[in-house]
């Protein structure tokens, strides 16, 4: 055809019209109205109640950003979870059959007085079993996404990387091998009776046996690491082992039973753990961190489809005198 020809069609009235019926069509169409995430006053004040309960005190102002954010989140997960209709999961319906059961053999509750709200709407357990479902689907959903477009969900890469740069979590500790002089009590008196026997074996090395209190586990530990030394005997001990010099005794420390003299008798050197025993733990804890990332992403995209509004005191009107 030529441009001509074309031209002269472009110009009709009708393509005119048309044209400017599709520019009113696109200028007056209304983007669909958005769903309500609402949280009411009475959910909020609920809510702090429940902080308050469990934690003894109340939520400052970041921890109730925290809690009604949460509460945001559960109502858009459980809404999602509606319309991929997962009140038909099979642990739903149990429960659904378990309350209708229970409703139906309540004598007081009659047809007419149920709630016009179904029960999965009311019943926290319900609620709570179909978001973490919803939860669940949207990860996996993005985990199935990266694997297919990346390859693998943790790389190799990112398992040797998170490996060097937390050398420090994949040590293997420092081990003490410990003879100790045990006072029995935490008071003044214990405290004196371990600083005596200090000077005591300073002087005179050799001459440990019999002095001090009988201990349940004797004057010989096992081989322990610091950590373990700290959740048998408690307290201060964890203040000995950097310190401690080999053959040489610590000054009274105080434990969870009384006051110890610690002699150092052997010392095993900790060592750097090889990236090829620890890469099953580093990728578990990446596949963690990945899991509550992509879970954000998805949630956050789609917060975008939503109206999300807390319901705040009504403001006072201003005088007009």
């Amino acid at each position: 055809m030529k441009l001509t020809t074309l031209a002269k069609r472009a110009n009709t009235p009708l393509l005119h019209f048309l044209s400017l019926g599709l520019c009113l069509l696109i200028l007056t169409t209304e983007p669909a109205e958005k769903s309500l995430l609402f949280v009411s006053q009475a959910q909020q004040q609920n809510l702090l109640e429940q902080w308050s309960s469990k934690y003894g005190q109340a939520a400052n102002a970041a921890q109730q950003k925290t809690l009604f954010a949460k509460e945001i989140e559960d109502q858009l997960l459980f809404d999602q979870a509606r319309q991929r209709d997962l009140q038909n999961l099979p642990v739903v319906q149990a429960r659904l059959k378990q309350l209708n059961k229970f409703l139906a053999t309540d004598k007081q509750v009659s047809t007419a007085s149920q709630p016009d709200l179904s029960l999965e709407f009311t019943d926290p357990l319900i609620r709570q079993y179909m978001i973490n479902a919803m939860r669940e689907i949207l990860i996996t959903e993005a985990l199935s996404e990266r694997k297919r477009t990346r390859g693998a969900i943790i790389s190799e890469v990112a398992i040797s990387d998170y490996y060097q740069q937390h050398l420090e979590e994949f040590l293997r500790a420092d081990k003490f091998q410990l003879n100790h002089i045990y006072v029995g009590g935490l008071n003044n008196d214990s405290l004196q009776r371990a600083q005596n026997l200090f000077q005591q074996v300073q002087q005179k090395p050799n001459t440990t046996a019999n002095l001090g209190d009988a201990f349940a586990e004797g004057s010989q530990l096992p081989l322990l690491t610091a950590k373990q030394l700290l959740r048998k005997l408690g307290g201060d001990i964890a203040s000995m082992s950097p310190s401690l010099q080999t053959q040489q005794w610590s000054q009274p420390i105080a434990s969870s039973y009384g006051y110890h003299l610690f002699y150092l008798v052997h010392k095993i050197d900790g060592t750097q753990l090889p990236l090829a025993q620890v890469a099953k733990k580093i990728q578990q804890t990446l596949q963690y961190q990945l899991r509550k990332q992509l879970l954000v992403e998805q949630v956050t995209q789609l917060k975008s489809h939503y109206q999300i509004e807390l319901e705040t005191e009504p403001q006072p009107l201003a005088n007009s005198f």
